[in-house]
């Protein structure tokens, strides 16, 4: 089972959803990945990706791939993010972490 972070809400937009999270620093993830430095590895955060995308209906089909995937600041233990799923097409989701601190990641997940 996937371990998601708080879900403080949610807001549809264009073909999508708005999620604001909380990463909780009791999270499993967290053991063992820089105890003096907690980070959110970068494949949890495509496995939240995944698993929120299903749980909001903007996907049913198999996994495929990530394509034009940018990690670009790290995400921590009591971050609250900003994850913006959009489905631009069919086979596609959209995806961008952002904070107070600017874009952690972004790119797109391609289904079957």
């Amino acid at each position: 089972m996937i371990e998601n972070p708080h879900i403080l809400s949610s807001s549809d937009i264009d073909n999508g959803v708005l999620l604001q999270l909380k990463i909780q620093a009791e999270l499993s993830y967290f053991q063992g990945h820089f105890p003096a430095h907690p980070v959110v590895p970068g494949v949890v955060q495509l496995r939240w990706i995944e698993s929120l995308a299903r749980k909001f209906n903007l996907v049913d089909g198999e996994f495929q791939r990530v394509d034009k995937l940018k990690f670009m600041r790290i995400m921590s233990e009591d971050y609250e993010v900003e994850l913006e799923l959009s489905k631009p097409k069919p086979d596609t989701v959209q995806f961008k972490y952002s904070s107070e601190h600017g874009i952690h990641a972004s790119g797109k997940m391609i289904f079957k």
